[in-house]
């Protein structure tokens, strides 16, 4: 069994609405993957219920709940 080398893990959250600060979250997590640096992004609305997940700067999910 292989075990996954993971380090360096920073964590961030902001409240990034533009009329109502906290109708849309920001979630970040940075971190080091086997030696190569890796960002995953959430973007949350709390009005429409879209939620948009990013890996590495492309975006590879998108729903509305």
């Amino acid at each position: 069994m292989n075990d996954l080398s993971i380090s360096n893990l920073k964590f961030s959250k902001e409240s990034i609405g533009n009329l109502i600060k906290d109708s849309k979250k920001y979630y970040s997590w940075e971190f080091i993957l086997e030696g190569s640096p890796r960002k995953i992004e959430l973007m949350h609305s709390r009005i429409t219920g879209k939620r948009r997940i990013f890996f590495d700067g492309k975006e590879i999910l998108q729903v509305k709940k």
